[in-house]
């Protein structure tokens, strides 16, 4: 997950800022919104963009969420729990309140959703879905009440399966409207979201309650909330079918129906706050289907003909809240009879009096309760009430105590696995945190709210707020000082980037001096001891120096020390995804989108959003470092910090190393123990998977080759597999072509067939493959097949459109495969193609016309072969591909027929590379004007380029960041022009070009 930060409101001035700024983290986090928005499925998206139409930061109850997509008709597809799972996961929405609170309950929509570079994009995206739903029937079934003043009079709506009102606030249903819903199924006019008390919300009148008798399909009901409902008429028992009432809030409800025992389906009774409402009807022991009743009422005995112990008919019930009025009459130990629901797991019970006698109740609690909640109770000591029942409460893991007299929490015995306290409104009772966590050793989660503050605590305070303040005023000089800096330092940028060293010499000494009072304005006093001989030497050296010696100093290894204390700082869940990198050879260079399929194998789960939140704690310590010099922004590779085979290091790492997975060194060096981990590391440069060696790897689900070079698979070893989902045989690590890998022979494949839950296959450059046999493209789980490097692959099967799931398949670099197989263009949910090959139209049938039908593709390189056809106009067709971010395209050859080629680059491109390009000049379809404004980078490699002059005299590539020119021997460089040329550049690497061997800012 996120850090908290992630959640919070963009400022309003975010929304004016250039979104040709990625430097900022708003914008960094937007961005990861949508890439996350964008690994959804077309039914995932459209659940997301569904939640759209609720009001801006509306609070939404996740129970109330399922109803609302199964009215839509997104049930049929997938369970919505695992819908909900994974746009928790990608942070689209996050969870209301704390986010220490380990149950979720409530949510919202990320607040960086409403910022207008993404929303207007995501509402691009719900009109394409509202062209193609693929809800279109369940979707036009279900009307939505927007308006504040909804009037709903005679016409056509009788093929309306569910009504929902998501901010109506005045229902008028004229006569005879319900009458003619002959289907209808759901009735949601209440309020729908959470902590929404303040959204009114009346009926005209409530005469059409009665035009409701006729609803023989209807299941739910909902007028929570709603004002002028006076009674509840006797038509509402004629609904057989009902299976929620939702009757919380309802203010003016003074009358129920006399026996309710004809609502034989009802599951869910909500009779809560419902303050006129005291007595219960009767017929309620009879709905033996009921799983919630909430606001279940005990008063006097002339109004309530319902005891407790009618309620332990109800066998199912899971859901319990009981409200004990003024005048209750209480029989004996008639409380004790809750033992009874051994289902019940939630109970909330509720005290309307303070009377200490209803303190005294006897009680017993059934095996299975989870929760308990406990409101405005009469007594002093509640755990010394709680623990008067007959057996312990050692199921419970959360208890609520809200309002009443409680003033000691003594007595805490049989509460050791109580996981979740919250205390509110107990002005009586004073809370030592420390108490709390002897009390309830178990404890991961307390909330206190408004208890007791003595006069001391009080005075404590205004002391506090006074301090608080003062430093509220420090921080505001602090900032104004700070900018100040910042200004100067702007301008040496502005020296350093258009390369004007000349007048950064005559200003050197100004700005020194500007450095050197700013400086002392945000040192605090004594803090700048030494500043008159840092001066000296910073004017000892140029800008340009210090410049150069940042890169290498972000690569410098942290002191022992220093990586100590880094290291003690981690909890231990990030320890482990630490230390699990250990397990990689050493000085290796891992690349960055390989690693997550490593932690979630190796260490266990982990979500999209909590990968990026890891990573990046993990390398903001220095715990990892990028590969390189550091002066480039994108970080795609990175190496441990070496400083970890310190002789002061190592053994405290050795210390915490736990056997996070199988090694095959281990299991040879003890062979008949059993393989205990459900990943599997080939470390050894020779490997050979058999049964003899005794250890068992039936339940293996992944399979890691981080150092063999020599794959022996016996046979029928494969085969006993039957849960791997990650085969990674490949090679792992980046610039890792000295790694030679090969297999004894192809027949392991055969015995891939069965393996119905492998979703990842990795052969990457592994020799003596030479043809993947057809059963490969019966692996219909298969997300991701990378074959890239493969050099003896000749041969792919002529068909590969069985492989429906397929999100990634990397043919790239396999130079003896000369053709393309076929259905490419039936894989709809690809995102990453990469070695498309156009070659002779006798050896390729495709044409980049046929990628048109692939929607999701965010990823794409293109290979043009010797003997290449390109029809006219055929890269043109690009443009469709409106998901494309990163677009690579190769020349293999150098014939200059290939120079005119006319390419409509896509909208959302922000990464080009060219390679081999045969033109001596910048193409039409690549000067400025032409590029669209998200590109971000542009790599050019080989082939015979001369002149970056693009002949657009007005136009600059304003948007360009990155730049990398590489083997262009024919071209000629002037670097002092290049911040002229690409005015946003941030970074450069030149690599032996014409008149520079190597040349990098």
């Amino acid at each position: 997950l996120l850090p908290q930060s992630d959640y919070t409101q963009l400022p309003q001035s975010s929304k004016h800022l250039n979104v040709a700024v990625p430097s900022t983290p708003h914008f960094r986090n937007l961005e990861r919104l949508k890439s996350n928005y964008n690994s959804l499925d077309e039914y995932d998206k459209e659940s997301f963009l569904s939640l759209l139409r609720f009001p801006e930061n509306a609070v939404i109850k996740k129970q109330n969420i399922y109803i609302w997509w199964k009215q839509l008709g997104l049930d049929y597809f997938r369970e919505v729990e695992d819908v909900f799972r994974k746009l928790r996961e990608y942070n689209l929405i996050v969870p209301h309140g704390h986010v220490k609170c380990p149950v979720e309950s409530k949510f919202k929509i990320n607040p960086g959703v409403r910022h207008q570079s993404l929303w207007s994009f995501l509402q691009n995206e719900e009109r394409q879905f509202s062209k193609h739903r693929v809800t279109y029937h369940s979707f036009n079934m279900c009307l939505q009440l927007y308006q504040p003043n909804f009037k709903i009079s005679d016409v056509k709506t009788t093929r309306w399966q569910s009504v929902l009102n998501i901010s109506a606030s005045y229902l008028n249903f004229e006569s005879q409207w319900i009458v003619k819903m002959k289907k209808l199924e759901v009735l949601q006019l209440g309020r729908w979201l959470h902590e929404s008390a303040k959204h009114h919300i009346e009926v005209q009148s409530e005469e059409f309650l009665k035009e409701l008798r006729d609803q023989k399909y209807l299941k739910y009901l909902s007028l929570r909330g709603i004002s002028r409902i006076f009674e509840l008429p006797p038509s509402i028992l004629q609904l057989e079918s009902l299976e929620t009432l939702d009757l919380k809030a309802c203010h003016n409800l003074e009358t129920l129906p006399n026996d309710i025992a004809s609502l034989r389906n009802l599951k869910y009774l909500n009779l809560s706050e419902c303050y006129l409402l005291d007595r219960m009807p009767k017929g309620i022991d009879k709905l033996s289907e009921l799983e919630v009743l909430k606001g279940f009422v005990i008063g006097s005995s002339s109004k309530t003909p319902c005891r407790i112990s009618d309620i332990t008919n109800l066998k199912k019930l899971k859901r319990l809240s009981i409200h004990i009025t003024s005048g209750a009459v209480i029989q004996d130990r008639e409380f004790e009879s809750l033992k009874e629901l051994e289902e019940l797991e939630h109970l909330k019970i509720s005290w309307g009096v303070s009377d200490t006698r209803y303190s005294d109740i006897s009680i017993d609690f059934p095996s299975s309760l989870i929760k308990l909640h406990v409101e405005g109770f009469p007594g002093q000591n509640i755990l010394e009430w709680l623990n008067k029942c007959s057996e312990p409460l050692l199921t419970l893991k959360e208890l609520n105590i809200t309002g009443g007299k409680v003033s000691s929490m003594n007595y805490g015995k049989n509460y050791r696995r109580l996981e979740i306290i919250r205390l509110k409104y107990l002005k009586y009772l004073d809370v030592k945190l420390t108490y709390l966590g002897d009390l309830f050793p178990s404890l991961m989660y307390v909330e206190i709210k408004q208890h007791l503050v003595t006069e001391e605590k009080k005075d404590d305070l205004k002391d506090l707020k006074f301090e608080l303040n003062n430093i509220k005023d420090l921080f505001s000089i602090v900032k104004r000082n700070e900018e100040e800096l910042l200004d100067t330092l702007t301008v040496v940028d502005g020296y350093l980037r258009n390369s004007n060293i000349r007048k950064l010499k005559q200003e050197e000494k100004a700005i020194c001096e500007r450095i050197r009072i700013s400086k002392q304005k945000l040192l605090p006093t004594g803090g700048a001891t030494h500043q008159s001989s840092n001066i000296e030497v910073s004017q000892e050296k140029t800008f340009q120096h210090e410049k150069l010696d940042k890169g290498e100093e972000m690569n410098k290894a942290l002191s022992p020390q220093s990586f100590k204390v880094h290291y003690n700082d981690l909890d231990r869940l990030h320890k482990r995804f630490f230390l699990s990198l250990l397990l990689f050879p050493k000085n290796a260079i891992i690349k960055k989108n390989t690693l997550h399929f490593w932690w979630a194998s190796v260490v266990g789960y982990i979500m999209i959003g909590q990968f990026e939140f890891v990573f990046e704690y993990l390398f903001d310590r220095k715990l990892i470092v990028p590969h390189g010099n550091g002066k480039c922004p994108v970080v795609s590779k990175f190496k441990i910090n070496p400083c970890i085979h310190h002789m002061l290091v190592w053994p405290m790492l050795q210390n915490d190393e736990e056997q996070l997975c199988d090694t095959y060194s281990k299991l040879i060096a003890f062979p008949h123990r059993n393989a205990s981990h459900p990943s599997l590391l080939l470390d050894q440069p020779k490997v050979k998977l058999s049964d003899r060696f005794g250890f068992k790897t039936t339940h293996c689900r992944a399979v890691f080759n981080v150092g063999a070079s020599y794959l022996n698979f016996e046979p029928q070893w494969m085969v006993k597999m039957k849960h791997l989902e990650v085969l990674q045989l490949g090679r792992w690590l980046h610039d890792s072509p000295q790694h030679h890998i090969e297999v004894e022979n192809e027949e392991f494949f055969k015995e891939l067939k069965d393996q119905k839950n492998l979703k990842y296959l990795s052969l990457r450059g592994m020799s003596r493959i030479f043809e993947l046999p057809p059963l490969i493209f019966q692996l219909k789980s298969l997300a991701i097949l990378d074959l890239k490097a493969c050099h003896n692959l000749e041969t792919l099967p002529d068909d590969i459109s069985s492989l429906r799931n397929l999100r990634h398949l990397d043919l790239s670099q396999c130079y003896l495969l000369d053709r393309m197989p076929n259905g490419i263009e039936k894989l709809h949910n690809l995102e990453v193609l990469k070695g498309f090959q156009i070659a002779s139209s006798r050896k390729t049938p495709y044409r980049i016309s046929d990628l048109a039908n692939l929607g999701n593709l965010e990823r794409l390189s293109i290979h043009i072969g010797s003997g290449a056809v390109i029809q006219s106009g055929e890269f043109e067709s690009l443009q469709v591909l409106l998901k494309l971010e990163h677009l690579k395209i190769s020349w293999i050859v150098s014939d200059t027929r290939y120079n005119d080629i006319q390419i409509s680059l896509p909208l959302k491109l922000t990464k080009l590379h060219l390679e081999g390009f045969p033109g001596e000049s910048i193409p039409e379809w690549l000067k400025p004007s032409k590029l669209p404004e998200r590109l971000k980078e542009l790599n050019l490699t080989g082939g015979k380029l001369k002149f970056l002059d693009h002949g657009e005299n007005d136009c600059r590539y304003t948007c360009l960041e990155i730049l990398r020119l590489k083997y262009l021997k024919y071209l000629n460089v002037d670097t002092s022009n290049l911040q002229e040329l690409f005015p946003s550049l941030k970074y450069a690497e030149i690599k032996q070009v014409k008149n520079i061997e190597y040349f990098e800012f």
